[in-house]
């Protein structure tokens, strides 16, 4: 029989100082939080994070707005503790260099430079503290023609050719609504911050300073696309909701609202062709092999469009899917939310504020099965737990 034990969460122990605003870096500190580790964020004393201000929303009590507490800071600010210091002043540069020389992980997203004006840049704190993880997060990176540019994410998505990819391929370029190099920028910084701490462990050496940039991230994430492009030497162009090469492969409209299908592999297409009852257009000529019906998808869209009209969404996934063939329906996200299998899934959560509110919100994705994750912590009120922080870290 297997003997029970008492673990903590995977990063137990660790101690973030986040020096972060905005989207990407609030999230990489999000997700060390999440894993257990003990994520302190320092917010300028007039107002903090920026979007506790501009965020598209604002949580509600009793039809009351909360202060500071807008969605866009809700989603990237779960189970930290808020410090409030002014690094403009003397004191407040003091304040953190004390707290640096006390964590595990330090992480900001400043210009390129300005840090350094207080004195708290890598090569000024890792004399504090040598085994520090220093984690810099900017728009192009530390070096380079444009380091030392601002920028957010729909300009990474337009300047990384993301955008570009983005749309019908008659109609304008598109900036995918969430902001997805953002959120790969957090998670790319998230992998680099634990691989360094894993290497100091290891190795028992020092820390290190990690260079995050999101353009670097937007590229990487177009992964296929951009080898297409070294490989052929011509820029990849839109395909809307189709994928190039492949048919079927694509957003289909049923008798009450679409799906989406992907049975371009040879035995997938002849499963579908007896779902929808037409076993003769696997054996039709123009539709025989995936090249073929690449090169006449425009016949073969022709006869799918008339077959899945023909019934509801619903039904046709039950279908498709009891003979195994990709698909899916198109949901908002309000029904990807609320769907049954985001519910087995404990896909939504909820969360208590000190002051009784409750927040739903998205779980983490990251599963566990020897140290499992607890539930989530509020996103603090600004300067929540100075003091705190201060007694806990610095005995003051």
């Amino acid at each position: 029989m297997r003997e029970e034990r008492s673990v903590g969460m995977p990063l137990e122990g660790v101690r973030v100082l986040d020096l972060t605003r905005v989207i990407a870096g609030p999230l990489c500190t999000q997700m060390l939080a999440e894993l257990g580790a003990d994520v302190v964020k320092v917010e300028n004393p007039e107002g903090g994070d920026e979007m506790r201000v501009i965020g598209r929303n604002k949580l509600l009590r009793d039809g009351v707005p909360v202060e500071g507490q807008t969605t866009d800071f809700i989603s990237a600010n779960r189970g930290k503790r808020s410090v409030t210091l002014d690094l403009r002043t003397a004191e407040g540069q003091d304040l953190v260099r004390r707290l640096a020389a006390r964590c595990d992980v330090f992480v900001e997203n400043y210009k390129v430079g300005d840090l350094a004006r207080y004195g708290l840049d890598y090569e000024s704190l890792r004399q504090l503290n040598p085994g520090l993880v220093y984690c810099s997060i900017t728009g192009y990176g530390q070096t380079g023609p444009m380091a030392r540019q601002p920028g957010y994410d729909s300009v990474f998505q337009a300047m990384t050719g993301m955008m570009s990819l983005c749309g019908e391929p008659d109609g304008e370029p598109q900036r995918n609504a969430a902001p997805l190099v953002d959120h790969a920028t957090g998670q790319a910084a998230l992998a680099a911050i634990l691989a360094a701490l894993w290497h100091r462990r290891v190795n028992g050496g020092p820390g290190q300073h990690i260079d995050i940039a999101l353009f670097d991230v937007g590229v990487s994430a177009l992964t296929v696309r951009t080898q297409e492009y070294l490989v052929t030497g011509a820029s990849p162009s839109r395909a809307g909701n189709r994928v190039k090469g492949a048919a079927p492969a694509r957003l289909v409209e049923t008798r009450d609202g679409r799906m989406t299908l992907s049975a371009f592999r040879e035995a997938d297409f002849r499963k579908l062709c007896d779902v929808l009852g037409r076993p003769d257009l696997s054996r039709d000529p123009r539709f025989e092999t995936n090249a073929l019906r690449a090169a006449n998808e425009a016949e073969l869209d022709a006869e799918l469009n008339r077959l899945f009209a023909a019934e509801s969404t619903a039904a046709w996934v039950a279908r498709l899917q009891a003979a195994n063939i990709v698909c899916a329906p198109l949901y908002s996200v309000g029904e990807a939310l609320e769907c049954d299998h985001a519910k087995a899934r404990g896909v939504v959560c909820d969360m208590i504020r000190p002051d009784g509110q409750g927040i739903r919100h998205v779980a983490t994705p990251m599963r566990f099965s020897e140290t499992p994750i607890g539930p989530a912590k509020a996103p603090p009120d600004l300067g929540e737990h100075t003091d705190e922080v201060l007694r806990e870290w610095l005995g003051a």
